[in-house]
């Protein structure tokens, strides 16, 4: 999964952010960030809802410190 310029900027803030926080997007290039939740779950859950208010199918890019995109959810511990 390419991210365009744009994003790439918003994730360079993203790991500076505070945890908990995730990172999703779409291949259509939708993207969301969620940081200072109260758990990793929520913010998993909250990014992929945002990411999916502009695109259909959205996935989790980043959980944390950690890329997970391509990983199975049982493996990102959600």
């Amino acid at each position: 999964m390419l991210l365009d310029e744009t994003a790439k900027r918003v994730f360079a803030d993203y790991r500076k952010a505070a945890a908990p926080k995730a990172f999703a997007v779409s291949m259509s290039g939708a993207y969301a960030v969620v940081e200072g939740a109260t758990t990793e779950d929520d913010a998993a859950k909250r990014a992929v809802s945002r990411c999916q208010e502009y695109a259909r199918t959205c996935l989790l890019y980043a959980l944390g410190k950690k890329i997970v995109v391509g990983m199975k959810l049982s493996l990102i511990h959600i």
